[in-house]
């Protein structure tokens, strides 16, 4: 370690010194390799950083290839009763009543309220409004977002958690993206409550994977 830490600060001083180096700068993924006036870090490194993100990038692109063509929908179903002919959502922007109101937009205290309480996505189809007020394809651009990202995670967590292979974890994480299983929670716009909990569970175990590492 001391002489590494020499001779990347010095560099090889013969011709001898400089083929040892050469020969051992691909022992393992952090060595940097020393030459004259400058440094740059091992290509290994280099492969597996590429490597993990064609991991987690293609599931990620195939899950918007698969659920283009939901772009094309329209409301259905409890879209229209969720989004279309929901106060909470079609209503002014400013409003809060939607964090005292169930995700159909009627008070949590009525006895006829459903009792699902879903604020947060309550708070994006607001959004969705605001932006292109009741125009269908923006809502399913953001569910399909949504499952991209979720896909993305997916294998991360794959890779990271789970201790699969960066092969193992593309395949897993592919075929989470293109299950039809998913179809309801991404191709219907209500389906987002899903997909934003799916994405925030993900998240914890992000959480928990870095606090662990840096302990």
């Amino acid at each position: 370690m001391i002489r590494a830490a020499m001779e990347l600060t010095h560099g090889p001083k013969t011709t001898s010194q400089r083929q040892h180096w050469k020969q051992s700068r691909c022992a393992d993924d952090v060595t940097v390799v020393s030459l004259p006036g400058r440094t740059c870090l091992s290509w290994r490194r280099g492969v597996k950083w590429k490597r993990r993100m064609v991991m987690c990038l293609v599931p990620s692109l195939l899950s918007l290839c698969v659920y283009w063509n939901s772009l094309d929908g329209e409301f259905v179903h409890d879209d229209l009763s969720a989004i279309t002919t929901n106060h909470d959502v079609i209503g002014p922007t400013s409003t809060w009543d939607f964090l005292y109101n169930d995700f159909w937009g009627t008070d949590l205290l009525d006895p006829r309220s459903h009792k699902s309480y879903r604020p947060l996505t309550v708070l994006t189809f607001k959004w969705n409004y605001a932006a292109s007020g009741l125009n269908p394809w923006s809502y399913h651009a953001v569910n399909i977002w949504l499952h991209s990202l979720v896909s993305c995670l997916f294998a991360w967590i794959c890779h990271n958690c789970l201790g699969l292979s960066t092969l193992g974890s593309l395949l897993t994480a592919s075929l989470f993206a293109i299950h039809p299983i998913h179809t309801e929670a991404v191709s219907g716009i209500v389906g987002r409550a899903d997909l934003l909990t799916t994405l925030f569970f993900l998240l914890s175990f992000v959480a928990m994977t870095d606090r662990s590492i840096t302990r």
